[in-house]
């Protein structure tokens, strides 16, 4: 009996260990906006740098979206966190700040508001560092376009 029970035991070490061992790290210190885009391009996701004032951004389109993503905590190029953000003009069917709050108090992980300027705006942070992998980064952006079917409903897009 015990060596059945020792025997399960190293089974499930083993595979324990060789799940963490699988997760790919990202770069120490985060992501930069070039490294997010040619990731998010590798995986089938049409993604390009888009050059501002202030930094960079990756411009990108799923679920017949265009959104962003900005990158936020950064040191030099490098980020330790990114925020996918897409947005809607203001128009008839814009979201009340009502309706934007039920939205809010009725999902998880991606939130919304009316700008100032009456958009819609929807948006899911994800710090990637320290720690980060980019399988983590590859789920936070799943949940991300996981919601873009709810929020084309929800805006009436």
């Amino acid at each position: 009996m015990l060596k059945t029970m020792l025997a399960a035991c190293a089974v499930v070490a083993v595979v324990a260990a060789g799940g963490a061992a699988a997760a790919k790290p990202l770069p120490a210190g985060g992501l930069t906006a070039r490294e997010v885009a040619a990731w998010m391009n590798d995986n089938g996701y049409t993604a390009k740098v888009v050059k501002q004032d202030d930094g960079e951004y990756v411009d990108a389109s799923a679920e017949g979206l265009n959104f962003s993503v900005d990158m936020y905590d950064c040191d030099k190029a490098r980020c330790r966190a990114v925020q996918f953000t897409v947005s809607f003009e203001k128009g008839k069917d814009t979201p009340t700040v009502q309706q934007m709050n039920a939205w809010n108090a009725s999902k998880r992980y991606l939130k919304g508001y009316v700008s100032n300027d009456g958009e819609a705006v929807f948006q899911f942070d994800a710090n990637i560092d320290p720690g980060g992998t980019w399988e983590a980064l590859q789920d936070d952006l799943d949940v991300f376009v996981g919601f873009l079917a709810d929020v084309k409903t929800f805006v009436k897009w």
